[in-house]
C-alpha cells in the first residue's frame, strides 16, 4: 500500500460519489424542480434541444417576457447549486481535513501502522539557523523507514523558513530523538507557528503545530 492507501481510496470514493450525484441530479433532480416551477408558474417547461440554448430550459408556447426571464434565472441558480454547490461543500472540507493530516493519521491506526511526533525542541533561530531535536514515536509493531520531518509552510511572511531531519528508521515500539536543522532565506524577527509533517515511505504519517523564534 506504498502507492495507493486507504486515504487515496476515500478520495476516489469522494470523486465517483461526486459523478453518482451528477447522474441523479440531471436525471431525476433538476427536471423535478424544473417541472415544480412551471407548475408554481402555471406553464409548460421542457429542455431545449436547439444548438444555441441546448440543455436548458425553455417555456412551451406563448407566456411574457417575465416569465421567461424568471425561468432562465431560476435554471441557472439550480445548476450553479446543484454542481458548483455541491462541489464546494463536498472538496473544500475534504481539503481542509486531508491538509490536517488527520486521514493519514487515521490510516496509520487502522493499518496498525502508527507513527507520530511527541515533541519538537527547536531553539530561536539567530545567524539564519536553528538547530534542535524532534522526537518521534514508532507506535507500531513494526520497523519503519525512510522517515523525515520536515517544515509543512514556506511563506514569505515568515521569512521563508524551512527545514528537516534526515531520513532516519525505528524499529517497533521506540522513540527516538533526531536532529532536525530549520533555515531561514530572509530571517524576520518575531515568533512563528509552523507546522512539522512527518513522512514514511513517502505517505504522511503525522503533522503537529509548534512554533519558533526568530531573533
Amino acid at each position: 500500500m506504498n502507492q495507493i492507501g486507504l486515504v487515496e481510496i476515500a478520495g476516489m470514493a469522494v470523486v465517483f460519489s461526486f459523478f453518482a450525484w451528477l447522474i441523479l441530479f440531471f436525471q431525476v433532480i433538476r427536471p423535478r424542480l424544473m417541472e415544480w416551477v412551471g407548475t408554481r408558474f402555471n406553464i409548460e417547461v421542457r429542455e431545449s434541444a436547439q444548438p444555441v440554448d441546448s440543455g436548458t430550459y425553455e417555456i412551451v408556447g406563448d407566456a411574457p417576457l417575465a416569465k421567461h426571464g424568471a425561468l432562465t434565472l431560476i435554471d441557472l441558480v439550480v445548476l450553479l447549486v446543484g454542481t458548483v454547490g455541491v462541489c464546494a461543500l463536498m472538496s473544500v472540507p475534504a481539503f481542509l481535513i486531508g491538509d490536517s493530516g488527520l486521514p493519514y493519521r487515521l490510516e496509520s491506526m487502522l493499518l496498525g501502522q502508527g507513527v507520530s511526533i511527541v515533541s519538537a525542541q527547536l531553539p530561536p533561530l539567530r545567524d539564519g539557523e536553528s538547530k534542535g531535536i524532534v522526537v518521534v514515536m514508532n507506535e507500531s509493531g513494526n520497523p519503519i523507514r525512510d522517515c523525515r520531518v520536515s517544515l509543512s509552510d514556506y511563506s514569505a511572511s515568515n521569512g521563508y523558513l524551512t527545514g528537516a531531519t534526515p531520513f532516519f528508521g525505528m524499529d517497533p515500539g521506540v522513540s527516538d530523538h533526531i536532529a532536525m536543522s530549520v533555515t531561514a532565506q530572509n530571517p524576520i524577527p518575531g515568533t512563528y507557528q509552523i507546522r512539522l509533517s512527518l513522512e514514511c515511505e513517502n505517505r504522511l504519517k503525522h503533522k503537529v503545530h509548534t512554533e519558533i523564534a526568530v531573533e
